[in-house]
């Protein structure tokens, strides 16, 4: 992990009505006053509160760590609203990232890589699971351009064999447009 060490972050904080934090930050330029950055409501400017500054990103990720940690974050009991507990860089890590167990990594309820999680295991359960046997496939009544009818249950393999497209299809089926390369396609319920 590399760190930018020119000393031009901060750490502010947001004061409530009675003037206790309930949100820490580390930030850098307009960061404190930025609306669309933050997940909670902004303050007026008299209640954001720049706590300390002139630290490079190292000093500042550690220190805002440090300042969620004594006042504790309100999922663990504290009085702050901040989601995560500070002091990473980018996407949070581990069991704090929304994220957690997505691509074989390791997931609380489904262990290590490659275990049965239902939809991000490498061997999940819908592994396999296309056409008739994907238990949201839908079944379908295509026309071809010659007037040949067919009824079949998912769409995706049928397009494949036929040269023609998915999304044009399913376009066909929702009735957006009347055809796709002389196809017709409808819903079967």
């Amino acid at each position: 992990m590399t760190f930018d060490l020119e000393p031009d972050y901060y750490i502010y904080c947001y004061l409530d009505e009675t003037g206790e934090p309930y949100y820490f930050g580390k930030g850098k330029g307009y960061r404190a006053w930025d609306k669309k950055t933050h997940s909670v409501e902004l303050p007026p400017e008299d209640k954001i509160k720049i706590v300390m500054d002139g630290l490079d990103e190292e000093t500042a990720l550690k220190c805002e760590k440090t300042c969620i940690d004594f006042y504790g974050r309100e999922k663990d009991g504290g009085t702050l609203k901040n989601r995560y507990p500070g002091g990473h860089r980018g996407a949070p890590r581990g069991k704090e990232n929304p994220l957690y167990g997505r691509y074989g990594a390791e997931h609380p309820m489904y262990g290590k890589k490659g275990a049965k999680h239902p939809t991000f295991g490498i061997e999940g359960a819908m592994k396999g699971r296309t056409g008739s046997k994907h238990p949201t496939s839908k079944k379908y009544k295509v026309t071809s351009p010659t007037g040949e009818t067919f009824e079949i249950h998912g769409l995706a393999a049928f397009c494949r064999e036929h040269g023609l497209s998915p999304q044009n299809m399913c376009s066909v089926a929702k009735g957006r447009v009347r055809q796709a390369k002389g196809w017709k396609c409808a819903y079967l319920e």
